[in-house]
């Protein structure tokens, strides 16, 4: 079991930096295990720290955020000999700003100049990104048996006429409130770190996507992928679940799309693959995925789909080919170690083109609460695609669409969608 860790009062209490200071300034010094659950716990014990010395909610969002990625860094740069070494925190609560010290005593890290935030969400940076995009000063110190990474950022008081509760009677409850919260703030900020800024445009046909979460962060994700000089990878999925754990697995997902890539014109194979890779984590969190992926060959006008567990995309012919729904048959990833994916290849015309969703589209209700169905979206697309538009002006009015049906209902689920459309026929 780990160790809980109780926040300890510094002795004696530290003085205020500024000359001549008389008050001595509220602080704590946390101790805990190197690993990773005790260093999340210790950050949210600090937090209660300041919620008890007057930390509004915006401060403990940001705190929380800023020490739980702190202290997940120091056990992160902590080599194995050295993991019995508690990490510190250490509080320091001034008039006009708060000042954290994080101790480790592992082998310590260059601190970078500027600090970007990693395209990959297993490269290392993310942390120290958020760190340093929120904090006004921030210091490094290595020593030969400890390091301290000092972090000091200005109080943040209410908006005017913001009504709160005082902070020092802020219940237990009321704190894991507001750090959940910005547990999905963080989760948001980096799904949509993942999600393709720039859709790639080939030769003859445009394409489009678009993720809306129903509440901070959803599990939905889509991804396009080059191959060759007229292949793309198509990629829209759906994790179970919302928040960090859901950002997370799906990051996760794109991580192995990326570095399976070379399996691309063989979706189900690459399916199979990837489950491999993800189904321990995913079981032992009993957690799954619903995925569709399709290999385009642009130029042929052809798609190979390949599904894991997830709903039929449909295909636009074009002309007066009207519009079929194409699926194939396999089970969602990690729900068995080791799964066989069908593929089913469908084509289209001059024209034509096809959309891949997420189940938020056809289960989009109304203020009345009735479906938006598939039957709506199968309309939707003959009656689009027939106006000769890019896929960019289908994805407007499509979005368009949805927010008229919904009236005044904010979505209850994630909407996800990636539309492939051919070039129009000239007249």
């Amino acid at each position: 079991m780990t160790a809980t860790p109780k926040p300890i009062l510094a002795s004696p209490p530290l003085a205020p930096s500024s000359p001549g200071a008389s008050l001595l300034l509220p602080s704590t010094h946390l101790r805990f295990p190197c690993d990773i659950d005790s260093a999340r716990q210790g950050a949210r014990e600090a937090c209660w720290f300041l919620a008890t010395q007057g930390a509004y909610p915006e401060e403990l969002r940001a705190w929380e955020l800023l020490l739980t990625e702190a202290v997940a860094n120091a056990v992160q740069h902590t080599s194995a000999d050295r993991r019995g070494v508690q990490i510190e925190i250490l509080l320091v609560v001034h008039p006009g700003e708060i000042e954290a010290h994080v101790i480790d005593h592992g082998q310590g890290f260059r601190l970078p100049d500027c600090v970007e935030l990693p395209e990959d969400l297993e490269e290392s940076g993310r942390g120290l990104y958020v760190i340093r995009s929120m904090v006004d000063r921030l210091d490094y110190q290595v020593g030969n048996g400890a390091n301290r990474l000092i972090l000091t950022r200005a109080r943040v008081a209410p908006e005017a006429g913001t009504e709160i509760s005082p902070p020092q009677c802020m219940r237990p409850e009321q704190v894991a409130t507001i750090l959940l919260e910005h547990d999905l703030k963080l989760a948001r900020s980096i799904q949509q770190a993942f999600l393709p800024r720039q859709l790639p445009q080939p030769p003859g046909a445009t394409l489009a996507g678009r993720s809306l979460s129903a509440r901070e962060v959803g599990g939905d994700f889509f991804d396009v992928l080059r191959w060759g000089e007229s292949g793309l990878l198509l990629v829209v999925a759906d994790v179970m679940g919302k928040g960090m754990s859901a950002a997370l697995v799906a990051g996760m997902l794109r991580s192995h799309v990326h570095a399976l890539q070379e399996w691309a014109i063989r979706p189900g194979d690459l399916l199979g693959k990837i489950n491999q890779r993800l189904y321990p984590d995913l079981d032992s969190v009993e957690m799954f995925i619903t995925a569709q992926l399709v290999f385009v060959d642009v130029a042929r006008r052809t798609g190979r789909l390949a599904s894991a567990g997830h709903g039929p995309l449909l295909v636009v012919g074009g002309g007066s080919a009207g519009v079929r729904s194409v699926g194939a048959d396999g089970l969602p990833l990690g729900v068995l170690p080791a799964q066989v994916y069908a593929q089913s290849d469908f084509g289209w015309g001059p024209g034509g083109g096809f959309l891949m969703h997420t189940d938020g589209l056809p289960d989009c209700r109304d203020e009345q609460g009735a479906f938006f169905g598939m039957a709506r979206l199968t309309d939707w697309c003959r009656k689009a695609f027939s106006q000769g538009r890019t896929a960019d002006e289908l994805a407007l009015d499509l979005e368009s669409t949805f927010t008229a049906f919904r009236g005044s209902q904010p979505p209850r689920d994630d909407e996800t969608f990636v539309i492939f459309a051919d070039n129009p026929v000239a007249p």
